[in-house]
């Protein structure tokens, strides 16, 4: 979400198959109302001198609260999983931490495999498809031994109720 001014804001939403909001945007026009509240989750990461953040599209609105709230000499690396001709630089703030953007269908094992290719931070974040923020959650846990903070964007998911109720993937 990207306030304009104090009575407008813009949102960006990511589109995709059998959403309430995707199907809502899909005939929204500017200018309809609507109620908002929010914004949840946090975006205060403690100050410390490496940061591994990742994000895949539908968590990049948050990761953009997040690089907003660092200070201007953060550190570390940023891991984005996006299609291919979305403009993520032009959409994120401007951030000392290196920039790193994967193909959109990446799976958690890929975006895992890419985070072991730097240091390890002092503090890693995660937001995405809940699965996968789930996967990266252990790897950052149980490998990097790294303080962490996990946020599901639970409204997205990759199973159907039906594998989320018998839990197959």
């Amino acid at each position: 979400m990207k306030i304009v001014h104090s009575r407008r804001i813009t949102l960006d939403i990511v589109q995709h198959r059998g959403g309430v909001l995707s199907q809502w945007a899909k005939t929204a026009r500017p200018g309809d109302k609507i109620g908002a509240m929010g914004p949840g989750g946090t975006t205060l990461l403690p100050q410390v001198s490496r940061y591994l953040l990742g994000s895949d599209l539908s968590g990049l609105p948050t990761l953009a609260r997040v690089l907003n709230a660092l200070p201007k000499e953060a550190s570390g690396h940023i891991v984005v999983s996006a299609p291919r001709d979305f403009p993520v630089a032009d959409y994120l703030p401007k951030t000392s931490l290196t920039v790193q953007v994967t193909q959109e269908k990446e799976t958690a094992n890929n975006l895992i495999t890419l985070f072991r290719g730097f240091p390890p931070p002092d503090y890693a974040w995660f937001a995405g498809e809940f699965q996968a923020a789930q996967a990266v959650q252990a790897f950052f846990r149980e490998e990097l031994k790294a303080n962490s903070l996990l946020l599901p964007t639970g409204a997205q998911r990759t199973q159907t109720p039906d594998q989320i109720a018998t839990d197959k993937p």
